[in-house]
């Protein structure tokens, strides 16, 4: 299955898959992955761009290929609303520390609506935007406030997608996150980073 394919079937079953177009290798080099406006700036850009391809809903799981220094581009997708994501890589790059910073600095963006970093700050994110405003209509009337609800985000910072290492198990226990709640009823990973992911066996 191509990457296209995969993407257009995803978008018809609520989800989205995000790839590289460049290698991990610049991301890392460069420290991009370690920034939360970064991070920020390349899930609204996907975001903004799915949205303008035909995506009709908010993705509720988001799978991500070769995610680089950090997590952050899917922790933004789960502050956000996103409710699991999986980050498959080929090396481990990212780290708790990376990913607990940049998770942080993602919440503050959000919080206060901050526009999209434009190409002028992140020139990699292309093709360009027609607007750089943020893009508050995609969650309506105050879902987004509900997704930004201390309780919600303080359980994806707890959970093991933010702390723990990459693992080697394709089915880990406890897989997923709930809505919007956050309580502690719910599961507490919200998502799984996979690396290697290079057995066709394991499911993103």
């Amino acid at each position: 299955m191509t990457i296209g394919t995969l993407r257009r079937v995803a978008c018809l079953l609520g989800g989205c898959v995000l790839r590289r177009v460049w290698p991990d290798t610049n991301l890392i080099r460069n420290g991009m992955g370690n920034s939360g406006r970064y991070c920020y700036a390349a899930w609204l850009w996907h975001l903004v761009r799915a949205v303008d391809g035909g995506l009709r809903r908010l993705p509720k799981v988001v799978v991500e290929l070769g995610p680089g220094a950090s997590v952050g581009v899917g922790l933004a997708a789960l502050i956000s609303g996103a409710r699991r994501y999986s980050a498959l890589d080929i090396v481990e790059h990212a780290t708790p520390k990376a990913n607990r910073r940049v998770f942080d600095e993602m919440v503050e963006l959000f919080r206060t609506r901050t526009p999209i970093p434009d190409p002028d700050e992140f020139p990699r994110l292309k093709p360009p935007l027609a607007s750089y405003d943020f893009p508050a209509e995609l969650w309506g009337d105050g879902l987004l406030d509900k997704m930004l609800r201390p309780e919600r985000l303080q359980a994806i910072r707890r959970g093991a997608l933010v702390n723990s290492a990459a693992t080697r198990s394709p089915n880990p226990p406890e897989l997923g996150g709930g809505g919007a709640g956050g309580g502690a009823g719910e599961r507490k990973t919200w998502g799984r980073y996979i690396v290697p992911w290079c057995d066709q066996s394991i499911e993103p």
